[in-house]
């Protein structure tokens, strides 16, 4: 296989990868998550191919394995990145009342 193959191959099998993790959260789907999930997971996997090419050059599917593993780790990431901000924002936007005591 040619580089460039390899690579398109790397963003697809990680942006599918990446579309998989996002139909394993049960959230409804639209356009912008499911493209999201594709961009993300498969800009990852893209990166990692071109990173690790050299290295994996015989090794293509090892390679394509890893872009897959990328992929469906990018959306666990997103997604946790995404709690802990919707966490903070919530925790700044309450204002805690300090309990009142009486004796």
């Amino acid at each position: 296989m040619n580089a460039l193959s390899v690579f398109l191959a790397a963003f697809a099998v990680s942006a599918l990868a990446g579309v998989a993790a996002l139909l394993r959260t049960e959230k409804p789907l639209s356009v912008t998550r499911v493209l999201s999930a594709v961009l993300n997971s498969g800009m990852l996997g893209l990166t990692v191919a071109l990173l690790w090419y050299i290295k994996f050059r015989e090794e293509v599917f090892t390679l394509l394995g890893c872009c897959a593993l990328a992929g469906l780790g990018g959306m666990s990431t997103v997604e946790l990145a995404v709690k802990l901000l919707s966490r903070s924002t919530l925790g700044l936007n309450k204002e805690e009342k300090p309990d009142e005591k009486h004796d």
